[in-house]
């Protein structure tokens, strides 16, 4: 008769055998932004660090597969998803990305605005047209701000730049784009003084962006439903406050 205890652990073997059988190494492209996809600067560990590099760990922890992350700017990033030489990537949702991409599990809201420099007033949409807004470039922001030609850009490599620029009304008096990110960027660089007003442009989702051309397309499915049980149990959440609070 097999002893309990071997039994048990001669189950979890075969489980973990299964798992590393059924592993698939999915190629997962990310925009590199403080705080969600950066390269460590940790002298040991993992060599990028971020919110979405955790819930990445995550998933691969849960699934038993494995992700090989790339950091590019988000043009490249769609490029990747277009071309399907990246399965998904994880960023905000557009209906301009519809034709090359899935869209997936929805994981958490992002708030799209803009951050003045202090002393300069905006308080309402048309105030933007009398000032310079830095915007890092191939940013989709909202459709009437992306749009409007009376609208004065200065279109920047990342939203460091455009906060330090504003910050020394340099080109810019405002910067554009996810608050999180903006704000977060302020307070890390301790500019937080230097900003005034925000203003409100509208609310993005964040989800699982599943290229349609990726070769591992039949793991769709299973791939979101990862993601959805940890946004189910809290986990999403746990991770987001991890960096954000």
């Amino acid at each position: 008769m097999i002893h309990p205890t071997f039994k048990a652990l001669l189950l979890f073997s075969i489980i973990g055998l299964s798992k590393q059988t059924n592993a698939i190494e999915f190629k997962v492209d990310l925009i590199q932004e403080t705080p969600w996809a950066f390269q460590n600067p940790a002298q040991s560990g993992a060599p990028y660090a971020g919110i979405l590099v955790d819930l990445l760990a995550e998933f691969a922890k849960r699934s038993g597969h494995t992700t090989k992350i790339t950091l590019t700017p988000s043009i490249r990033v769609i490029h990747y998803l277009k071309n399907g030489s990246t399965d998904f990537s994880i960023m905000i949702w557009n209906k301009k990305n519809e034709p090359y991409a899935n869209k997936g599990t929805f994981l958490f809201p992002v708030h799209i605005g803009v951050r003045a420099k202090k002393g300069v007033s905006v308080i309402r949409y048309e105030d933007l047209k009398n000032i310079t807004t830095s915007v890092p470039r191939g940013l989709d922001i909202e459709p009437e701000f992306d749009s409007d030609p009376l609208l004065k850009k200065d279109l920047v490599q990342n939203y460091m730049i455009g906060v330090q620029k504003t910050a020394a009304n340099h080109d810019s008096q405002a910067v554009a784009g996810s608050l999180a990110t903006i704000n977060y960027t302020i307070k890390k660089l301790g500019l937080t003084q230097q900003f005034g007003n925000t203003f409100l442009l509208g609310t993005a989702q964040l989800t699982i962006h599943f290229s349609k051309k990726s070769p591992r397309i039949k793991d769709e499915a299973s791939i979101n439903a990862v993601f959805k049980e940890m946004l189910n149990d809290g986990t999403v959440r746990d991770i987001h406050s991890k960096w954000m609070d």
